[in-house]
């Protein structure tokens, strides 16, 4: 599906709906281009997926691949979460919105099916979610709802003559719910994906992936990002598995995993989240007025219901340090909607704001003029400088401070490659250029081999790869040649004022190249890690991974894609059998062969004087134990003369018949009495 929804979108014909194969829409007729196609979904056009290479197939036109494209596809604009919004069609590549006189609820139904959203709670007129731009959908949608797509239910004329005032909105149940915990915003995380709720593979499951969940669902923040079926097992389907979420998605199916098929996963691993039910709202995660989320809506509180037990549990639960002010009188300005109606009745050691008991407020008639506010100790603090805004660094966590390992890391800026460029450093979690007073060709050295790069090339001054932006680096730094990291390197402080105009740049040697080819861009292709070189397996080798390596080393296109044969010993993509092995090869072939020949040659000798040791030793009473044939020659009775046939020496007398006159070589043996009988 993900190589149809590329055919899809290049095309301008909304979302791949189905991708049939083996000739669905007829065999085609001359050449098959492509096989084995690989797209990961984001490419314009699909001749930039992976292939085979073209005209390297091994089918038939009776496989040929087809797609089926969704002609109306729907989304939901404007809304607070992936599931609410404004109801828009795009048909032809052209977004329409859709008039609430053409939309009921079995449309809603399908359009939230098809999202893959959970069931529709609300169907909203008179541009709930604000009114659009362009068209207005000019046909009344008449699904029953029990359709999979929009694009299946028939329409009709439209009967109303709608503007945007009227545009339709839809709220649909959230994708993710929390199961099994002690609140909404607390337990086994769950997806919904094809009618069907599935959890989630807790492999690599990290607060970012949490705080998807969280903002997902209204939650406030991530506290604890569990695994291990910590809510208990799941059962049914595993919809995702090793989520990896920046943190900035609007869903956590927006995040990157492995979706739809979790086979190296069990239910015993199932994701779980904690969310915060409380947030303040200021000037930092740390201060500001106290707002608590129940049943979807954010609600402010009273000063009068609120006191400094409560403060100290709320400070905890965001991760703060210990309360230093509870304010009233909206001190950070007034809060809107609803006022909490209970009074909060924390004992102050509570880990979380939820767990604290409640009960009605005695006749306080509270208005967002006594919205309460608070003041908690921030998570970071500096100590032992000379004021509140100098000293070393510490941050408070779950009760307890500690301090925070200073990383300088270096990358290149604005170069062709990625051993080239700019040369920045990060500094705590700011990126700062480096002045060409502050730095030599040993740092050089030492950032190069930090890159996994070649050893360097170029230092260059004067911002030869552009100015950057932001600070410069304020100290020299003095690295030996030999450290590992740039953070190791001793620094001092710089004696030259200096402006972007002066960002030094830095040129290292290639991580790649190609060995033992007619020119530099052809070869054997090795890689530079840790400082040494490495050829690369061939196993997989094709056209574009060649050229990726033609374009780094500034080669052209690829041509060919060179490997060892399939299945067999992995050889370096790109090489042929060296002269060295075949020499090696030709060498062991003749000591073998020499050997073979000595042996034969003993095996000869050995036998020879085996036979002559039998013919001296030998008595005649052991010739009657012999199973002896003998030629004859003349009459049939009387003294003959006759050859006796060794087995050893001559090992095909069995097919001489007694007519075959053919010279018998063997022992001759006078006197030798033979009785043939007639």
């Amino acid at each position: 599906m993900t190589d149809a929804a590329v055919v899809c979108k290049e095309l301008g014909c909304g979302d791949a709906v189905e991708a049939p194969r083996y000739a669905h829409f007829g065999p085609g007729s001359g050449r098959i281009w492509i096989n084995k196609v690989e797209c990961n979904g984001s490419e314009s056009t699909l001749k930039q997926c992976g292939h085979r290479g073209w005209g390297r197939h091994y089918c038939s036109h009776a496989s040929d691949a087809g797609v089926i494209c969704s002609a109306r596809v729907p989304r939901l604009s404007n809304g607070a979460k992936s599931c609410s919004g404004r109801v828009e069609l795009i048909h032809k590549e052209t977004r329409h919105t859709v008039c609430d006189a053409a939309f009921d609820w079995q449309d809603a139904e399908v359009v939230c099916r098809e999202l893959d959203c959970g069931a529709p709670v609300e169907v909203l007129g008179a541009a709930a979610f604000g009114e659009g731009k362009g068209q207005v959908w000019s046909e009344e949608i008449q699904c029953g709802g029990n359709e999979t797509q929009i694009q299946l239910c028939p329409t009709s004329a439209l009967n109303h003559r709608c503007s945007h005032d009227r545009d339709v909105g839809l709220t649909c149940k959230a994708a993710v719910r929390l199961v099994n915990g002690s609140s909404r915003c607390s337990g086994r995380v769950e997806v919904y994906h094809a009618g069907e709720w599935g959890s989630v593979c807790g492999n690599g499951w990290d607060l970012h992936d949490a705080a998807v969940v969280c903002r997902e669902l209204d939650c406030g923040e991530a506290i604890e990002a569990l695994n291990g079926a910590y809510f208990g097992p799941g059962s049914g389907m595993i919809w995702m598995s090793d989520v990896q979420c920046r943190g900035s998605e609007s869903t956590v199916k927006d995040c990157r995993s492995q979706r739809w098929v979790a086979d190296n996963c069990g239910h015993h691993q199932d994701a779980g989240v904690i969310c915060s039910g409380v947030k303040l709202v200021g000037h930092s995660p740390c201060s500001g007025r106290v707002e608590l989320l129940h049943m979807e809506t954010r609600l402010t509180v009273c000063d009068a219901a609120f006191d400094w037990q409560d403060a100290e549990v709320v400070c905890r639960e965001l991760d703060c340090g210990a309360p230093v002010e509870v304010l009233g009188a909206a001190a950070f300005g007034e809060g809107k909607g609803q006022v909490w109606s209970e009074e909060i009745q924390c004992g102050g050691n509570e880990t979380q704001f939820q767990l604290c008991p409640t009960s009605p407020t005695p006749s306080h008639n509270c208005s967002h003029k006594h919205d309460v506010g608070l003041v908690c100790t921030d998570r970071v603090r500096l100590v032992n400088g000379s004021s509140r805004c100098s000293g070393r660094v510490e941050v408070d966590h779950e009760g307890e401070c500690g301090t925070v390992c200073e990383h300088r890391t270096p990358r290149l800026v604005s170069g062709s490659h990625q051993c080239s460029g700019r040369v920045e450093v990060v500094h705590g979690f700011t990126w700062g250029t480096v002045c060409e007073a502050a730095f030599d060709w040993q740092d050089a050295e030492v950032v190069c081999r930090e890159l996994d790069c070649g050893a360097p090339v170029e230092v260059l001054g004067a911002a030869a790869f552009g100015e950057g932006k932001g600070q410069v680096w304020s100290e020299e730094i003095q690295c030996g040649g030999n450290e590992t990291q740039i953070q190791l390197c001793p620094t001092s402080a710089l004696n030259h004022r200096c402006s972007h105009d002066r960002d030094v740049g830095l040129t290292c040697g290639d991580t790649v190249r190609l060995v033992n080819g007619s020119s530099r861009c052809s070869g054997r292709v090795e890689v530079l890690h840790r400082q040494q070189w490495g050829s690369v397996c061939g196993n997989g080798w094709d056209l574009h991974d060649a050229e990726v390596v033609c374009r780094e080393l500034g080669c052209g296109e690829a041509i060919e894609a060179l490997n060892g044969p399939t299945g067999g010993p992995c050889e370096p993509a790109g090489s042929p059998v060296s002269p060295a092995a075949i020499a090696a090869l030709g060498l062991l072939f003749l000591l073998l062969l020499g050997s073979l020949v000595v042996l034969v040659g003993q095996n000869r000798s050995l036998r020879r004087a085996h036979s002559q040791n039998r013919h001296i030793a030998q008595s005649e009473p052991v010739y009657e134990e012999l199973d002896l044939r003998l030629t004859t020659v003349g009459t049939s009775r009387g003294r003959q003369r006759g050859r006796v046939l060794s087995d050893a020496q001559n090992s095909w007398y069995e097919d001489v018949g007694k007519d075959d006159k053919r010279p018998v070589s063997g022992i001759d043996y006078d006197d030798v009495g033979v009785e043939s009988e007639e």
